[in-house]
């Protein structure tokens, strides 16, 4: 069965790459039998509810702003709302906590630039607590446009994507941006460069896009050496890298391609291996609680203009997945919209 990675550039171009995969039937070497992934998915999706269930986690703006806060939509209620009480200031790509008591967030302050004589507004990292709305500033760093925090299995540290005050804020490639973590007293230091990056389960690892392909990071090596490329093929930031819950699949959209691919992952192999593809304009994802569903965050077309923004819900171990409507999102800005968690 051959299946096509696509690859996207900026609005000017726009190109793709394919991928030949052999998925080979269930193999009998020795004596020892390979189970079939399928016979894996009929055992793990047993008694699957239903519909999907729990918290959707978006970051949204007003159709003629850029102003972006955070929503958490509750897929069973069907109420969408504002995580804090809506102000100017930009809040963007909320996610919760292994404990699920946190959120992290970035969120717009003021830094003095060296060479500037008036503050500018950097997005710096944010903690807060779940019950009360509490926050705390963690990094207070000249690093800009950060984005996309990522617990770490332990809650004791968070990995985002940010950029180098040298690098233009037009820049559309994965290895412009940076791989950062940070622990809660905001000691930021960049890891590798590269985009989206997610933990390991056991923290020892990460999974990011470079411009060639999607790679693993071993944080008990250093330099090259603790780089792995797990698959090939050219990425541009129009893409987005979601994990399931167990941080054993990750889902890669590729909105251009129309199509969001699955893989597996061997952390301690240090590879990845194809599951299937979904035919979507898919943009952010999230895995369901139960991680037996995947959300979208979706359009009806691709191109200079997307049409039709919304959230949908995918039951993904399926032969053929049902597209389930969760909630219209036509009524905010396209460009600032971020779906990073469902909890």
């Amino acid at each position: 069965m051959d299946s096509s990675i696509p690859t996207d550039t900026n609005a000017q171009n726009r190109r793709g790459v394919r991928f030949a995969v052999v998925l080979g039937a269930i193999l009998i070497i020795g004596g020892v039998v390979v189970v079939s992934y399928s016979d894996y998915v009929k055992e793990f999706f047993t008694n699957t509810p239903s519909s999907p269930e729990g918290t959707l986690y978006v970051t949204l703006a007003a159709p003629d702003s850029s102003k972006t806060n955070l929503y958490a939509y509750n897929v069973k209620t069907k109420e969408l709302g504002t995580f804090f009480v809506q102000n100017a200031i930009t809040k963007l790509t909320s996610h919760i906590s292994p404990d699920g008591q946190k959120m992290a967030y970035m969120q717009s302050a003021e830094l003095m630039l060296p060479g500037s004589k008036t503050p500018h507004d950097i997005l710096q990292l944010f903690v807060a607590d779940m019950a009360t709305k509490q926050t705390t500033q963690v990094t207070s760093s000249e690093t800009l446009a950060k984005r996309n925090p990522d617990w770490s299995p332990d809650g004791t540290n968070i990995l985002f994507t940010a950029r180098d005050l040298s690098i233009k804020d037009t820049s559309s490639v994965p290895e412009d941006w940076g791989v950062y973590t940070t622990d809660l007293s905001g000691k930021e230091s960049l890891i590798v460069k590269g985009s989206y990056p997610k933990w390991s389960p056991d923290g020892t690892k990460l999974l990011f896009f470079r411009n060639d392909g999607l790679y693993l990071y071993d944080v008990s090596q250093s330099g090259e050496e603790a780089l792995t490329k797990v698959w090939g093929g050219d990425v541009f930031l129009s893409m987005k890298l979601a994990l399931n819950h167990s941080r054993d699949v990750v889902v890669w959209t590729n909105p251009t391609g129309k199509e969001a691919f699955f893989f597996s992952i061997d952390w301690a192999g240090k590879k990845v291996q194809f599951i299937k593809s979904l035919e979507t304009y898919a943009l952010w994802a999230a895995f369901s609680p139960d991680d037996r569903y995947v959300a979208f965050q979706e359009v009806e077309t691709w191109g200079e203009n997307p049409t039709n923004p919304s959230l949908v819900a995918y039951r993904w171990e399926d032969k053929i997945p049902a597209r389930i409507e969760i909630v219209d999102l036509s009524q905010f800005n396209q460009l600032a919209m971020f779906l990073t968690d469902w909890r």
